[in-house]
C-alpha cells in the first residue's frame, strides 16, 4: 500500500458509464500542468468525454481532498499496434489546469530523466491493480520496489 503523497504523480484513469457510474480504467503518470502519460492500450478508441482524471489521492473512489477533471483530449502513438502492443504510449490533457505542488502536496509532476541518464538499484511500480489474474482492482494505490537493470543486462536476457 502506498502512503498518500508518497507518489504525487500517480493518476487514476477513469472511465465514466452512462448511468454515471464512475470506476478506474489504469493508472498514469501527470507530466504537466494539464498533461498525463498512461497506456495507449486503455484509451484507444475512447472518448475523451467519457473519461476523467483522478488525482491527489491513494484512493480512486475517494472523491474527498482530490482533484479531478474531465479529459480534452487524447493523443494515442501514432504507431501504436494493438496486436503486439508496441508503441504502448498516449497522452490525454485535462480541461482544468491541475493544482500544482505548492496549491496541493499531494500533486506534483513525475521526475523525469535527462537523457542519456542511467540508473542503478531499485525502483518503485505504482498501481491500483489487480493482486490476481481473476482479482477486483484494488481501491487503494499499490507500490512495489523492483530492481533495475543496465541496458547491456536487458540486451544479453533477450538476446539483442
Amino acid at each position: 500500500r502506498a502512503s498518500i503523497g508518497l507518489f504525487p504523480w500517480s493518476v487514476s484513469v477513469q472511465f465514466i458509464e452512462n448511468g454515471g457510474d464512475v470506476f478506474h480504467r489504469c493508472g498514469g503518470a501527470l507530466i504537466g500542468d494539464s498533461w498525463i502519460i498512461t497506456v495507449a492500450h486503455c484509451v484507444f478508441k475512447r472518448k475523451p468525454k467519457d473519461m476523467r482524471a483522478h488525482l491527489g489521492n491513494i484512493d480512486w473512489a475517494n472523491e474527498k481532498e482530490s482533484f479531478i477533471s474531465a479529459i480534452e483530449k487524447i493523443v494515442v502513438h501514432p504507431r501504436f499496434d494493438r496486436q503486439n502492443k508496441s508503441n504502448d504510449i498516449a497522452l490525454m490533457k485535462t480541461k482544468d489546469i491541475v493544482p500544482n505542488y505548492s496549491e496541493n502536496e499531494n500533486i506534483n509532476n513525475i521526475c523525469l530523466p535527462e537523457e542519456n541518464e542511467e540508473f542503478s538499484g531499485k525502483a518503485f511500480v505504482t498501481g491500483w491493480g489487480r493482486d490476481e489474474e481473476d482479482g477486483q482492482v484494488s481501491d487503494i494505490l499499490k507500490a512495489l520496489p523492483v530492481n533495475l537493470y543496465d541496458n547491456s543486462d536487458c540486451k544479453s536476457f533477450y538476446d539483442e
